[in-house]
């Protein structure tokens, strides 16, 4: 579909055009018939699948560390993601800039981006149950949303100028259980 080589999804280190890539969430998202694929994809995933990028993260400090490497390294994922951490006042708001227009492929994507990063600060802190404030979204909200409201445990808010999770900013200093220095800085090099 889409004019893919088949050789290329089994390259780990294959580039994929960013227009390929969401249409490739999109037709995921079609031929699976489920309205919040990206979401799902993100719960079914396991750890280790999305890279060197994620191997840096699982080796931060704390959770502002980790999320401070993810805004160093986003343009590794994408050459149109750009991360920031926001200070705002009370609260901290990782976010995703995405130099694209909003597409169905593009949601469905950036949703699975934002459930995978969630359930990767869950897993780093042990705690299933760590949930942000917010969650922003760059696509108008879906007809149903309960999928999103279970996932995230937040409030949500579509149309937004960026995709970002919002935390209280108490949370920066929580360490993450696994962190091996030497491996961090053997992965950065």
């Amino acid at each position: 579909a889409h004019g893919v080589d088949a050789a290329m999804l089994v390259r780990s280190d294959a580039y994929v055009p960013v227009a390929l890539h969401e249409a490739l969430w999109a037709e995921g998202a079609r031929r699976s018939g489920d309205a919040h694929f990206g979401v799902h994809a993100a719960e079914r995933i396991t750890p280790g699948q999305t890279g060197v990028v994620e191997y840096i993260l699982r080796n931060c400090s704390t959770l502002e560390d980790a999320a401070l490497t993810w805004v160093r390294f986003a343009g590794v994922v994408s050459d149109r993601i750009e991360g920031a951490l926001v200070d705002d006042g009370p609260c901290l708001r990782l976010e995703w800039r995405l130099a694209r227009p909003v597409s169905p492929g593009a949601a469905h994507w950036s949703v699975f981006a934002q459930a995978r990063a969630l359930r990767l600060m869950r897993d780093a802190v042990g705690d299933p149950g760590l949930a942000p404030h917010q969650v922003w979204f760059r696509h108008e909200a879906p007809t149903d949303v309960s999928a999103l409201e279970g996932y995230f445990r937040a409030s949500l808010a579509f149309g937004r100028p960026a995709a970002a999770l919002v935390w209280d900013r108490a949370l920066r200093d929580r360490p993450l259980r696994w962190i091996d220095p030497a491996l961090r800085t053997a992965l950065e090099a």
